[in-house]
This record gives structure tokens, C-alpha cells and sequence, in this order.
């Protein structure tokens, strides 16, 4: 294991290497951290839409997202989103997103590989909170530049002088993920719509219709609807009911 220098020290200054073990800077984990969500917004997105279209309701000029729909597309993008992370971490020590960057982790407790990721990726919610203001506020007093994931977890972010061709393939791998993400949607927006709730969970949350010149939009007591006619512009209505 490389011998960590904390930031702020003069040794900190030293050349980035996998022997120098010099914690991260906030900005490449923050650039690191946007790659990643990329990756995952593209995967929540593909779960998001089946569930919709699994578990929501269509009428002839409407759609209904029911509590069903909504509390398993959460349920699958927290899954997707917590196995990404995890996995390649156990796997790589990295993400595409610091290895893109040029960041890995390393152990600084006592806690196996499986257990210490798992607990600094199910802190990640909170030191996500206000966009990750929690968790780099925390790191950034940090003598090791800890958020409180990493705290429990016993780890710490290091730079890390990856070769020309693991970065390649690291690009290459998030762009895949990308377009993959948008063949995934177009694919599972092609499956057929339930026309009836489902038996648990069935309850309406939201709802998007249409009629001839008009359409609208309700969530819980608040209505949109929109006018269309050839005469004058478009007219927006909000409604509480």
C-alpha cells in the first residue's frame, strides 16, 4: 500500500505518482464525480423508463405515473447506481470517471476491500446532499481530503499516473456506456403499456394527457394545461384544485 501525504504538506508537491499517494484535489474528484454520473444517469434512465412503462397506466389520451412506477424506478436507480459504483471499485480500485481523471482508492483501515467500498458508496446520499456541497465541505477539512464515506470507510482518494492506454480504454468504455444508455431507452420505450394500475401501489401521482388544442399535466392538486388555438399564442393555466 502507498504511503499517504497529507494535502497541505510540502511533500504534497511531489511528483503524481502510485508511490507518492498524494490525496486527490476537490476538482479532479468533482470532475470524476460529474464522468460517473453520466453513467449513471444513463443506466437510472433505461430502469426509470421500464418502470414506467411497467408499472404506469395509459388511456387513450393520457399517462399515468402510479406510486408503483415511481418507488421501483427509485428503488432500481439507487441498485444501478450503488452496483456501478461499487463493483468497479472492488474490482479496479477505480471508476471510469477517476480513471479518466486519474484517481483511484486505497484502504487505510482495517476493513476488507468488499466491506469498506460498500460503506463509503451507501454513505455517498449524504455527502451528496446540495450537489455534494456536504461531502466536499467535509473533505475539504480533511487532512486526507476524507469525506464522510471515506471516514467510515477507512479510504482515501490518491492520485494515480495510469498509463495512456488504461485512460483510452476508460474513455472509450464511459463513451460506450453513453450511447448503450440511449439504445436502452429507445429499446424498453418500445414495450407495450399496461392499460389497467397495478394491484399494490396503484395509486395515481402524476398524470399527462392531451385533448384537441389543448394539453395538461397534474401533480397532486396542481393542474398545468396548456391552450392551443390558430388564432392567438399559447396560453398556460396553473391550477390548485
Amino acid at each position: 500500500m502507498p504511503s499517504l501525504v497529507p494535502a497541505g504538506t510540502p511533500e504534497s508537491t511531489a511528483a503524481v505518482g502510485a508511490s507518492s499517494g498524494r490525496p486527490a484535489s476537490l476538482g479532479d474528484r468533482l470532475i470524476a464525480a460529474v464522468l460517473d454520473h453520466v453513467v449513471i444517469v444513463g443506466a437510472c434512465a433505461v430502469v426509470s423508463v421500464w418502470s414506467f412503462r411497467r408499472w404506469g397506466v395509459a388511456g387513450e389520451s393520457e399517462f399515468q405515473l402510479t406510486t408503483a412506477s415511481l418507488v421501483m424506478a427509485a428503488m432500481l436507480s439507487a441498485a444501478c447506481a450503488f452496483a456501478y459504483l461499487w463493483l468497479s471499485e472492488v474490482a479496479f480500485q477505480s471508476s471510469l470517471g477517476k480513471a479518466i481523471v486519474g484517481l483511484r482508492l486505497v484502504r487505510v483501515g482495517t476493513r476488507g476491500r468488499l466491506a469498506a467500498y460498500a460503506i463509503r458508496n451507501a454513505l455517498r446520499p449524504i455527502d451528496g446532499l446540495g450537489f455534494y456541497f456536504v461531502g466536499g465541505l467535509v473533505a475539504g477539512c480533511s487532512r486526507l481530503r476524507q469525506r464522510l464515506g471515506d471516514m467510515a470507510a477507512g479510504t482515501v482518494v490518491v492520485e494515480e499516473a495510469f498509463s495512456g492506454g488504461v485512460k483510452a480504454l476508460a474513455v472509450l468504455l464511459w463513451f460506450a456506456s453513453f450511447v448503450l444508455s440511449g439504445w436502452g431507452v429507445l429499446r424498453v420505450s418500445a414495450h407495450p403499456l399496461r392499460t389497467t394500475p397495478p394491484s399494490h401501489l396503484g395509486g395515481t401521482v402524476a398524470q399527462v394527457g392531451y385533448a384537441t388544442g389543448s394539453a395538461h399535466m397534474r401533480i397532486a392538486r396542481w393542474r398545468i394545461e396548456l391552450q392551443f388555438t390558430s388564432e392567438t399564442p399559447s396560453e398556460a393555466q396553473v391550477n390548485s384544485h
